[in-house]
């Protein structure tokens, strides 16, 4: 995936800046955060509202009825990122 770090960071989509919402936080930062990776060396992002329980750590609030885009951004990307090998998941709309 990224030899250095990586940033996955969520947008506003009406004012085109970073999301602003009472959890205060907008990206989930690989060099920065204490984040839970998955037995397979894969991370789960969430994404919406509220925190899905014990997942509070891969989580980014969104506000309900506001547009929102994530922007993944690897610095000092592997070779797979760049040959295909290797991209990140689609989304998944967990109810």
């Amino acid at each position: 995936m990224s030899n250095l770090f990586w940033s996955n960071t969520i947008y506003d989509s009406d004012t085109r800046v970073l999301i602003a919402t009472d959890q205060n936080r907008e990206a989930l930062r690989s060099h920065l955060d204490e984040l839970e990776v998955n037995e397979d060396g894969s991370y789960t992002f969430y994404f919406g509202p509220k925190a899905p329980e014990g997942k509070e750590s891969m989580w980014l609030q969104t506000i309900p009825g506001k547009g929102w885009w994530s922007v993944l951004r690897m610095y000092g990307p592997e070779a797979g990122s760049f040959d295909g090998t290797w991209k990140p998941g689609d989304f998944v709309e967990m109810k």
